[in-house]
C-alpha cells in the first residue's frame, strides 16, 4: 500500500459504494442535486476504455 503525506494508507483498487456500513441510506439515499451557474457549465469526463478484438 502507498501512503499519502497526511499519513493515511491509500489502496490500489476500485472504491465502490457497496458497503453499507460506509454508506448509510439515510444519508446517501435518495436524489443528489447539482448546482452550477450558466457560465460553468457542467460535465462528466469518463476514460477511454478500449474493448478487446
Amino acid at each position: 500500500m502507498a501512503s499519502a503525506s497526511n499519513g493515511m494508507r491509500l489502496r490500489r483498487r476500485p472504491f465502490l459504494h457497496n458497503e453499507e456500513r460506509d454508506r448509510p441510506p439515510e444519508l446517501f439515499a435518495g436524489t443528489t442535486t447539482l448546482h452550477f451557474d450558466e457560465d460553468k457549465a457542467p460535465f462528466l469526463l469518463l476514460p477511454v476504455i478500449p474493448g478487446t478484438t
